[in-house]
């Protein structure tokens, strides 16, 4: 029984290391978007050519807008997390807006073309409380639209990887979001559930 006990703890423990940090390689060979909006131009979403761990990342967003990223760049001391945070000293997005910003992923980030990419980098901004942006063209529509679908809507932040890049222990660059390590963390607790079955049976016996 005691042997059951342990296991489910350690199970617990695995079930919530989405939470957990680590210290990850990013790198961004990547070429970006060029948005224009207010007047003004910025590098931003979606990143192409972008790695972590060597695992090619299908799409890469920028989450803060007043911090730079070096693009391209290699962050061998990345801090990757599942809970919305940004770790370092720009202002984080609220948890609000980490939820409504994982909506607008869900709903846009895949097969996005570059209008909707455009449009959904500066979504992501405005949902940051960056203010209303001003677009022209199709990525004002686009935008437009994206705004007014998203509502009150929110998404599973945990479904993410929030990225701080860092180098040498430095985490002060912007923040980026992307898709998950290919359910590594659910092929764990898959195996640990099997681990757990069969003691289960053996201790029912």
């Amino acid at each position: 029984m005691r042997t059951l006990k342990m296991l489910a703890l350690g199970l617990g423990m695995l079930a919530l290391s989405g939470v957990a940090l680590r210290a990850d390689t990013l790198v961004l060979t990547a070429s970006y978007n060029t948005i224009s909006f207010n007047n003004v131009s910025e590098g931003g979403g979606s990143l192409v050519g972008a790695t972590l761990n060597g695992v090619a990342l299908a799409w890469v967003y920028c989450v803060q807008l007043n911090t730079n990223v070096n693009v391209p760049g290699t962050y061998n001391h990345s801090i990757v997390d599942n809970t919305g945070k940004i770790w370092n000293t720009d202002p984080n997005p609220s948890l609000a807006a980490a939820q409504q910003i994982a909506w607008l992923l869900s709903q846009y980030a895949n097969g996005a073309s570059l209008t909707q990419q455009e449009a959904l980098q500066e979504g992501i901004w405005n949902v940051e409380v960056f203010g209303n942006l001003t677009m022209t063209g199709g990525v004002q529509t686009a935008y437009t639209n994206m705004l007014s679908a998203l509502g009150t809507n929110t998404g599973n932040v945990a479904n993410y990887d929030w990225m701080t890049p860092g180098t040498n222990g430095s985490n002060q660059y912007q923040g980026l979001v992307t898709v998950p390590d290919g359910g590594l963390t659910l092929m764990l607790l898959g195996g640990a559930l099997v681990g757990l079955e069969t003691l289960r049976r053996r201790f029912r016996v």
